[in-house]
């Protein structure tokens, strides 16, 4: 499966919308995407919605970027990610790193 990827400006932010499965095929696209905005917005909102599958290399993705955006000030917030998702993000300790809004 493939992952799509849209981007909607919102002021100084940015909400990025992920459907399809984010892995090592598809995660250096996300990874292009989001460092185009770190140099931007203050905040990125990832959308998860519509996300059915993500490995260690689309956490390490949206790792990258949350540090990118950290080190200037800037936030990183996942949206809605599914149990699954929140799951892996606890289980590897990143629970304590992303900012996580379960709902709207």
């Amino acid at each position: 499966m493939e992952l799509s990827i849209d981007v909607q400006r919102e002021g100084d932010d940015a909400v990025v919308h992920l459907a399809g499965e984010l892995d090592i095929s598809t995660s250096p696209d996300l990874q292009d995407v989001l460092a185009d905005l770190t140099d931007a917005p203050r905040r990125v909102a990832v959308d998860l919605s519509d996300l059915e599958f993500i490995d260690s290399t689309g956490l390490a993705a949206l790792l990258g970027a949350h540090k990118a955006l950290d080190e200037r000030g800037g936030v990183l917030e996942l949206r809605h990610p599914s149990k699954m998702v929140v799951g892996l993000v606890q289980i590897t300790g990143l629970d304590d790193v992303f900012e996580i809004r379960l709902s709207s």
